[in-house]
């Protein structure tokens, strides 16, 4: 066979080359990052219908439904508490690193966490009260009353640990956000319960919910420390307006 003609061997130009590396980059980020999602997913509902089953035989079955109760407040009340700075950390992080302007990532971090911050502690604060008021007059429990101030905590921490996490999305760090979502407790969760299970030893309502707390505040603690590692890499000049982030966060 006679070698093809010279003209359909011409080579793709230079300045073309870095488009095509960046959008292969690009393109292995968001694979990375799905099969990151769609793994954490699957494990985190696996873990969660395990650990359902253990706290199913640790509880009776009035406090398996205290408990519920009050997860769920939790879950509402950090809601609340974050005042829309999570998915605010996720835009404003994620464009300021995209302009090429590190200083305005920081500077968003900063203004999320402190906002952030003070909702959790006014809704925290708020649910003690609040919370007791409900348990008594609408759930008629006196133990869902009894176990409010660490609920309390527990949605602190919440809002805290769900800050870090979408700050990570907003670094593209969908690895570590995964981890500390829900997969990294649900693991420590599914190992202290499973404990207590084989160990046959009782527990009820406020031990759940305390040992709960601390381990969300376990996970919270180390995915801050690793988050302000990130963020002192940061150091560039560079602004943005409190308002501005308020005023996507409304």
């Amino acid at each position: 066979m006679r070698p093809p003609p010279e003209e359909t061997l011409t080579e793709v130009p230079a300045e073309d080359a870095p488009a095509g590396v960046a959008l292969g980059s690009v393109r292995q980020r968001l694979l990375r990052g799905s099969s990151w999602i769609l793994g954490g997913r699957v494990a985190a509902i696996t873990l969660g219908l395990a650990i359902n089953a253990m706290l199913a035989r640790l509880l009776r079955p009035r406090e398996l439904g205290a408990y519920f109760t009050i997860y769920s407040l939790v879950f509402l009340g950090s809601i609340v508490g974050r005042l829309g700075m999570d998915r605010a950390a996720v835009r404003f992080v994620s464009v300021a690193l995209g302009r090429g302007d590190p200083g305005q990532a920081r500077d968003a971090i900063r203004i999320v966490f402190v906002v952030g911050a003070a909702g959790a502690l006014v809704v925290g604060l708020l649910s003690v009260g609040l919370g007791g008021w409900l348990a008594r007059e609408v759930f008629d429990s006196e133990v869902i009353a009894a176990a409010m101030p660490l609920a309390a905590a527990w949605l602190v921490i919440s809002v805290l640990r769900t800050l870090v996490v979408e700050t990570f999305r907003g670094f593209q760090r969908f690895g570590l956000a995964t981890i500390f979502d829900s997969l990294l407790v649900d693991v420590l969760s599914a190992v202290v319960f499973g404990s207590l299970l084989l160990l046959s030893l009782g527990s009820d309502v406020r031990q759940v919910v305390a040992l709960a707390t601390a381990l969300a505040g376990v996970s919270a603690l180390i995915g801050a420390a690793l988050l302000l590692r990130q963020v002192r890499g940061l150091r560039r000049e560079g602004r943005v307006g409190r308002d501005e982030v308020l005023s996507m966060t409304w």
